[in-house]
């Protein structure tokens, strides 16, 4: 009777797994679009080195047909000398999406997406960004 409570309760559990599987997967959407980079600007605090130093990018973003659909904006801060703390919002037409992270590189990072407006109101996921030439950039943000 034991063995067949258990088989019962591993097959349930399962089923439910794989169910919130299913959904989670279902609900999960992906943004992606390129970006040139509109301004930069680095703020040296305190000693030499990066520690301290706050840096504010602004990258104009552009649909796969080349036409501006919005921008998105990091302000970061070294907080050691070989990672930076960055939050950003990425503005589109349907609201803005907010971000934040740590990072070791100028060139990228993937931060955690803290929520939005519009739209994205309450989201949450990931926005990765990868630099693919001179002030240029790829970035992704998957909403789960």
């Amino acid at each position: 009777m034991r063995l067949l409570a258990l088989a019962l309760l591993v097959t349930a559990t399962g089923v439910v797994a794989y169910k919130a599987h299913d959904a989670r997967s279902a609900s999960t959407a992906e943004i992606r679009v390129g970006g040139t980079l509109a301004s930069y600007g680095l703020q040296a605090d305190g000693q030499p080195g990066h520690v301290s130093d706050r840096s504010e990018e602004s990258w104009l973003l552009r649909d796969r047909h080349g036409k501006k659909i919005g921008k998105v904006f990091f302000v970061c801060r070294w907080v050691t000398q070989i990672q930076r703390f960055c939050v950003g919002a990425v503005r589109l037409p349907l609201g803005t999406i907010t971000t934040s992270g740590v990072t070791s590189s100028l060139f990228g990072g993937t931060y955690a997406v803290t929520g939005g407006t519009g739209r994205y109101k309450g989201a949450g996921g990931e926005a990765a960004y990868v630099t693919t030439g001179l002030s240029r950039m790829i970035l992704t943000v998957t909403l789960i």
